[in-house]
């Protein structure tokens, strides 16, 4: 894996993130689904699933929103 370009992750530390290329630009979404999971709008970016490496994920847990 190359340097990478961002790092990150959740406020408790529980998951961390490494990028290892350019994300793209933030977008904001201030749609109704994004509003209701944030309580707020939403900002998010992307990058390619190949250049995400977790280096903790310990309390990384997925949300079925189908569900709700």
């Amino acid at each position: 894996m190359t340097q990478p370009t961002s790092t990150g992750g959740c406020a408790c530390g529980g998951v961390r993130y490494l990028i290892a290329t350019q994300p793209r630009n933030v977008a904001n979404c201030h749609c109704e689904p994004c509003r209701r999971i944030t309580g707020h709008f939403m900002a998010a970016t992307a990058a390619p699933t190949s250049a995400v490496t977790l280096s903790s994920d310990t309390t990384l847990r997925w949300y079925d929103s189908a569900l709700v």
